[in-house]
This record gives C-alpha cells, sequence and structure tokens, in this order.
C-alpha cells in the first residue's frame, strides 16, 4: 500500500477498519473509527494524527434566516377532501430500497397513472428483472399483471446529467426521491453525488416540468448538542437549523440537500415537500425487516447489547422511535399529495422507547454498566468472530457518550395531520 493509496480503493471494508485500529492502537496511535473514512490514505491519516487527531466537523453554511422566514410564514394544508387518487404519472427514485419498495406499493393502490420507476441497472431488462426480484423478495408474491402494465422501469443514475431527460416531456406531475446513500460512516465522494447533487438534479428537473418534488430526509438532522454548553434543542417543521452538531457525513448531505431545497422553495421556484422519517422499523403486520440489516445501525446496536447482556450508561437514557416502514410508506404518499402549502414533515412514530425498554420488551435481559466496563467488554466482542459485526454498530452510539447526545425532534403536529388522513402508528 502506497502513501496516497485509498484504503478503501484497495478494498478496505467495515470490518477491517476496525482491524486496522486495533493495528494503530498497538503502536501508540489512538484513531476513532469515522477518521478513516475522512481521511483514507496514510498521508491523510498521519496528517491528521500530527494535527492532533481531532475529527473534523461539517459545518453548516451560509445563513438560514430566510429559510427559517419562509417556514415560518407558510400556511398550513387545507384538509378537507385531500385523499384522491393521484391523477397524473409518478416517478419514483430508489425503488429498491427498504423504503422505496413499500412507497412503490403503496402508489399501486392510489396512483391512476403510470408509476416510473428509475433503477441503477445495466440495462431497462435489467433495472425491470432487479426490482421484481426486490417486490418477491419483500411481498413474497410476483407483481401482477396489473401492476407490470402501470409501470415503466427504465434504467438509469441519478449522479448523472442526463439521466431524467427522457421524463421532460412525458407528463410526470409527481416525483419521489427515496434514493440514498444511508451509510453514517462512508466517504463523502459516496455520500455527495447520491444524497446531495442528485437531489439538486431533481428539483431543476422539476422547476422545468412543473412537478412536485417529494425528497426523503431524515430526522437525523436534528444532530447533537454539548451537554456541558447547552440544553437539548427540538427540531420542528418549522426549522432547519436549531445549532445542531453534524458529527457523520451522512447527516450533512442530507442537510445540505434541505437546504437547497428550501432556498428554492422559498424564493417559489419549486414545488416540493420534505419528509423527515424516523428509525425504519419492521413491518407492522408481519415483522418483515430489511434485507440489509447491517445498514441498520440501531438494529445491530440492539443486537449487540441483547448478545452481550449489557449496554453503556451514556446510551440508556436515549429515546428512540421505531417507525414501521409501511407505516412511513403510506404517510409518504399521502403527505407528499396533500393540499396546500406545508413544506415539511416529520413522520415517525410517537410513541418513544429507550435502548432497554426495547429490548425487555422482546425478552431479552439487558443490565446497564459503567460505560468503561462496557468498552472492556466490548473490546473482548471485538475478538469474538460471532461478536465483530455486531461490535461495528456501537460505532454508530460513541458520539452519543461523553459530552454529546442526539437533539430532540417534535413530529406532534404531523401525527394529528396523519391521524385525520387515516395513519396511525
Amino acid at each position: 500500500m502506497g502513501i496516497d493509496d485509498d484504503f478503501f480503493d484497495l478494498g478496505g471494508t467495515s470490518l477491517s477498519v476496525m482491524t486496522l485500529m486495533d493495528e494503530l492502537e498497538k503502536s501508540g496511535c489512538v484513531i476513532s473509527y469515522g477518521s478513516v473514512f475522512q481521511y483514507p490514505t496514510p498521508r491523510m491519516l498521519a496528517h491528521f494524527l500530527d494535527e492532533g487527531g481531532e475529527m473534523k466537523e461539517y459545518h453548516i453554511e451560509g445563513d438560514d434566516r430566510l429559510i427559517h422566514q419562509y417556514l415560518e410564514r407558510v400556511s398550513s394544508p387545507v384538509l378537507d377532501d385531500v385523499v384522491q387518487p393521484l391523477v397524473g404519472d409518478v416517478l419514483l427514485t430508489g425503488s429498491t430500497g427498504y423504503l422505496g419498495i413499500h412507497v412503490l406499493y403503496e402508489l399501486f393502490g392510489s396512483c391512476r397513472g403510470r408509476i416510473c420507476c428509475l433503477v441503477r441497472a445495466s440495462s431497462d431488462h435489467a433495472a425491470l428483472e432487479r426490482l421484481m426480484e426486490t417486490y418477491e423478495f419483500y411481498f413474497h408474491q410476483p407483481f401482477s399483471q396489473s401492476q407490470l402494465a402501470q409501470m415503466s422501469v427504465v434504467a438509469g443514475d441519478l449522479t448523472e446529467d442526463q439521466c431524467l431527460s427522457r421524463w421532460e416531456e412525458s407528463g410526470v406531475s409527481l416525483v419521489i426521491n427515496c434514493a440514498a446513500n444511508v451509510r453514517h460512516f462512508a466517504k463523502e465522494s459516496q455520500l455527495i453525488p447520491i444524497n446531495t447533487d442528485s437531489v439538486l438534479r431533481l428539483a431543476r428537473f422539476c422547476e422545468k416540468t412543473h412537478a412536485r418534488l417529494v425528497q426523503i430526509s431524515t430526522l437525523g438532522i436534528a444532530g447533537l448538542y454539548d451537554t456541558d454548553v447547552c440544553d437539548a434543542a427540538c427540531l420542528t417543521e418549522h426549522r432547519l437549523h436549531i445549532g445542531q452538531h453534524l458529527s457523520d457525513g451522512y447527516t450533512y448531505s442530507k442537510y445540505m440537500a434541505e437546504k437547497n431545497l428550501l432556498e428554492r422553495m422559498g424564493r417559489r421556484v419549486l414545488d416540493a415537500v420534505i419528509i423527515r422519517v424516523g428509525n425504519l422499523s419492521p413491518r407492522s403486520y408481519d415483522g418483515q425487516f430489511q434485507r440489509n440489516v447491517d445498514d441498520n445501525s440501531l438494529t445491530m446496536a440492539l443486537q449487540l447489547f441483547a448478545h452481550m447482556g449489557m449496554m453503556p450508561a451514556s446510551a440508556a437514557d436515549i429515546r428512540f422511535d421505531l417507525s414501521p416502514v409501511d407505516i412511513v410508506a403510506r404517510a409518504i404518499v399521502r403527505l407528499g399529495t396533500l393540499a396546500g402549502e406545508h413544506p415539511v414533515w416529520h413522520v415517525a412514530n410517537t410513541h418513544l422507547n429507550t435502548l432497554q425498554e426495547i429490548l425487555i420488551e422482546r425478552g431479552y435481559v439487558v443490565r446497564v454498566v459503567d460505560d468503561a466496563v462496557f468498552h472492556e467488554r466490548l473490546e473482548q466482542a471485538k475478538k469474538d468472530s460471532n461478536l465483530s459485526h455486531l461490535a461495528l454498530s456501537a460505532v454508530a452510539f460513541g458520539a452519543m457518550a461523553g459530552s454529546r447526545k442526539p437533539n430532540a425532534y417534535d413530529c406532534a403536529y404531523t401525527a394529528k395531520v396523519l391521524q385525520r388522513l387515516g395513519v396511525e402508528w
């Protein structure tokens, strides 16, 4: 490996990052998990250590006052007779993902026009096969003939400039963007193109075609706060910047996507709805969960704590939502087509639980221990082949220890609207 070779370009993985950390620690160099993604070459990592090893903060650029003025003045939606079938065509991105395939399922029952699915693949035929395989995996049956007749599946990549040109004259009236790289720890070059730049590409498409854009974001943009400096802030549907710290590239990329959209919405050049979702959990009626469970850090952390029979005190009092994916998908379709101007919604289960309560409810006995005791046991778990992959999940909660914890978010208003629309948790 050369001094300027990228660790991940040479085949580095999430698990091998832990091995690298252990080897560096043996030589007296202690680094955090996320720093390897921020500084992936030996030269960059050495410079990072020479400068004191402080993790890079994701600074929020610019003045958000105009955005907040816009969010404060927009009217509430009209709730009379708003649940109407969609009459135009819909363009859906990210349809092979866990949330996207459930949004597609909901669209079958509410969309009268065509459903156009943009799928990353080498050809239109390969795109259709990939979508069919995903649907059968989650719904245990193939598409019906009527569903196939209603769909148009096209191969394309949102990170490419011309990927949307074929729909400019197609009559698409609604675009739902579920496409995203959801890994909290990844290189910026893997996150920004799909999570931020492609959203701008969709915005320009919608401005040109006068379609509405429904952007799926995350309540994770509420970020963290310093417990030694201030109290927790609360993210509402009328706020974007609340003084939060953004500790990873994923939340930063989603935050910047929102910022870009809200600036255009405030200038009245874009019709868009931003839907911030909570922690996706198994389907409400049969417990079906995502196939790539390793991408869900909350689930991985729960599995780790269950296997270890303990959890760190620093994470014990943090409350989480578990939001069934089918209910989230239904909420997205209903809110995305709601009359009136309400640019941001918070879609998450309003019933919150601590990690310990979640595990106890599932029959696990988990005790809360001092952080030092937990991390000593965690080091042993890293060496256990049955637990090493789960130990990665503890990294996602590392930022919650010590002086930083998650800010709060408020979903009460959205929950009231959803109740009137027939969607309840």
